[in-house]
């Protein structure tokens, strides 16, 4: 539907125009949650020309905070942080509430991956205390991410199950693959790894079928660190492998670096002194680039 909405725009249909910055809006939140950074980036910027004009309106505002995902995702934490500080000040008590949520998120997953997970426990509990139906799910998921963070692993555990459950409940499939993931780690933090490896697999087929590479990506980084506790260094490997070409694929930065500290940890315990090195230098490229 957003897709019709900007077509017919594009072809003079003056009614369809007036929200075609909406539309594109959907479309950047869309591509946003499948991994399609480039794609959401570029929606984004299209909503924003036609919607910034008219000064304040929750349209824009959820660009913004679309805009703050993208930045972090990319280790651009100075341009997210801009970026969601504009949708905070545009927010006012009208605009509806899920857009006040995914600017609540979205602060919350700044400060997580800025250091100050507590703080974005504390974000997170207060939306979730004003969310129903599948906004719950997302935010339950975020909560559960936290808490494995903080490493409070029975918290963890309840709150990846209630995300789960909450997503299955409001057959909510963008966040369901993202539910188990953190589920798959809890499990795993609790010595469940049986179970962390059926929710993974169920999460990873959700996320296949929907083409989500960002949810796939995540979830190889959990099904590598069980294959590692279970004592599986080859398949543990090929898994880290592929997330660091979807990670590259998908131009997802914050994930890379993940792939690439836990490759060169795995390569110098094996003793593969020039993996290791190759692997190191590759994350201290990246990493000095995103503090540029």
């Amino acid at each position: 539907m957003a897709r019709q909405i900007c077509e017919a725009a594009a072809a003079g249909d003056s009614d369809a125009h007036a929200v075609e910055g909406q539309a594109l809006r959907t479309l950047a939140w869309q591509a946003k949650w499948l991994g399609r950074f480039r794609e959401a980036e570029g929606h984004c910027l299209e909503a924003e020309r036609r919607l910034a004009p008219d000064g304040a309106s929750a349209a824009l505002v959820d660009v913004y905070s679309i805009h703050c995902v993208i930045a972090y995702s990319r280790n651009d934490f100075a341009s997210a942080r801009e970026f969601i500080e504009s949708a905070a000040r545009m927010l006012d008590e009208d605009m509806p509430l899920e857009t006040r949520l995914d600017v609540m998120a979205s602060e919350a997953l700044l400060m997580r991956h800025t250091g100050k997970p507590g703080d974005a426990l504390r974000r997170i509990n207060e939306a979730l205390t004003l969310a129903s139906g599948p906004e719950a799910a997302r935010l339950a998921h975020n909560r559960a991410r936290l808490l494995n963070q903080l490493g409070e692993k029975a918290n963890a555990f309840d709150a990846g199950r209630e995300a789960v459950q909450l997503a299955r409940t409001h057959r909510n499939r963008v966040v369901f693959p993202y539910a188990c993931e953190v589920m798959g780690q809890a499990c795993r933090a609790n010595g469940q790894l049986d179970a962390a490896a059926d929710i993974l697999r169920e999460g990873l087929e959700c996320a296949h079928e929907d083409g989500d590479l960002r949810a796939v990506c995540q979830i190889h980084e959990q099904q590598a660190m069980v294959a590692l506790d279970r004592g599986d260094a080859e398949a543990a490997l090929a898994l880290l492998r592929d997330g660091l070409l979807i990670s590259e694929q998908i131009n997802y930065p914050l994930w890379r670096r993940n792939f690439l500290r836990k490759l060169a940890e795995e390569y110098e315990r094996r003793g593969d002194a020039e993996e290791a090195l190759a692997a190191y230098r590759s994350l201290l490229a990246l990493l000095d680039r995103s503090t540029r």
